[in-house]
């Protein structure tokens, strides 16, 4: 990567015309594209991608799906979320074949393979939902960034609910009427998430916090069988164990919403974290985290009821 100005000979023309029609923004040359980044307040900035108002620069606005792909190696104020959650999709696609792997040396039940499928899946999906999402915020055609935040959502919705169902399965093995009543819960609340997230004009700004809600309320669903089951089962060192990684999912989810919702920390200093270290780079480190340390818990939950032979 190098900046505008390095690139000599017949080439130069090109590029002051370039520079003609993007003044006032940043530009970066890049694999022999010239790569644009704009101000908050430069009129072709579309008001979709101006939700926080305390970034206020480092944004892509009319790129190619090319220039967006050559925007994964740059610096801009949406690359800590592409690669944050690009990395996670990696690291929990290795760690699903860790985890089918021991599937496969416990002889693990097709319903087994299937509950953690849908849950593997789920990681995944949020992870590379989110990172696509993020890649192709700033392209030219509006309706191709409307379904890439459509899939950011239906990734969150699916994540939510496929993170209930392991813990679900077996925390409840013995009581089937709970079990089958908090799942079909669980698939109601994320079936009202995707369809928040089908509908247009609910992804419009002023609809953000109705959003956030949705999410949160769903999310804290999860409560309700957590809460039943710890005050069902007995306490012991394993068990607790289980609860303090369910705990701590729930601490970091809510860590990170209180981060993005607040707007911290570029609230207090606008400009001044457009690239590192907002609010919304903070949500995807949280996000990730929580998502691991559930994966974990649910991985141990499943190793020690093989061990009990699933006794009731």
């Amino acid at each position: 990567m190098r900046m505008l100005g390095s690139p000599k000979g017949e080439d130069d023309n090109k590029i002051r015309e370039d520079e003609k029609d993007v003044e006032d923004s940043n530009l970066i040359y890049m694999a022999g594209v010239l790569l644009p980044f704009y101000n908050r307040d430069d009129v072709c900035v579309p008001e979709y991608m101006k939700g926080n108002p305390y970034i206020l620069t480092g944004y892509r606005a009319c790129y190619t799906t090319s220039m967006c792909f050559r925007s994964l190696f740059a610096l801009h104020n949406e690359t800590i979320n592409v690669w944050s959650h690009g990395v996670g999709l990696i690291l929990f696609g290795v760690l699903s074949i860790v985890l089918f792997d021991a599937l496969f040396f416990y002889n693990a039940e097709f319903a087994h393979y299937f509950i953690y499928g849908i849950f593997c899946f789920g990681c995944m999906m949020c992870m590379g939902c989110s990172s696509i999402y993020h890649l192709f915020l700033g392209h030219k055609n509006s309706l191709l960034s409307s379904l890439m935040e459509q899939l950011d959502y239906y990734g969150i919705s699916v994540l939510i609910v496929a993170s209930f169902l392991p813990p679900l399965y077996i925390g409840f093995y013995c009581e089937p009427f709970f079990q089958a009543l908090y799942m079909v819960c669980a698939c109601v609340f994320g079936g009202l998430c995707l369809a928040m997230a089908a509908l247009p004009f609910l992804r419009d700004a002023k609809f953000h916090w109705l959003r956030i809600m949705t999410y949160v309320a769903t999310v804290m669903c999860g409560l309700v069988p957590t809460t039943h089951c710890f005050l069902s089962t007995p306490h012991n060192a394993e068990t607790m164990q289980t609860f303090v990684g369910m705990f701590l999912m729930f601490l970091f989810y809510g860590i990170g919403v209180l981060f993005y919702c607040l707007r911290i920390p570029e609230r207090f200093y606008p400009g001044e974290f457009d690239f590192f270290l907002n609010s919304h780079q903070i949500w995807h480190v949280f996000v990730l985290v929580a998502a691991c340390v559930h994966f974990f818990t649910c991985m141990s939950i499943y190793q020690k009821w093989v061990l009990s032979r699933g006794a009731c």
